[in-house]
C-alpha cells in the first residue's frame, strides 16, 4: 500500500467515525431523553395514582359512615 492510500483509509474511517458521531448526537440523545422522560411520567402517574386510591378509600369509608348515621336515624 502507498501512503496515498493510506490516507484515504484514514480518511474514510475518520468519515465513518463522524458519521456515527453525529446519527449518535441527532437520532440516540433525543430517544434516550425522551425515555428518562416518559419513565418520570410513569413514576408521576403511579404516586397520583396511589393518592387517588387512597382518596377514594377515606371517601367510601366516609359515605359509609354518614349511611349508617342516617339509617340509625
Amino acid at each position: 500500500m502507498d501512503a496515498e492510500t493510506i490516507k484515504q483509509i484514514i480518511a474514510l474511517g475518520s468519515l465513518f467515525v463522524a458519521v456515527i458521531g453525529l446519527w449518535h448526537k441527532l437520532v440516540i440523545l433525543p430517544i434516550k431523553e425522551e425515555l428518562k422522560l416518559n419513565a418520570t411520567s410513569i413514576r408521576t402517574l403511579e404516586i397520583d395514582s396511589a393518592k387517588l386510591d387512597t382518596t377514594l378509600t377515606a371517601l367510601t369509608n366516609a359515605i359509609d359512615r354518614l349511611t349508617d348515621r342516617l339509617d340509625r336515624e
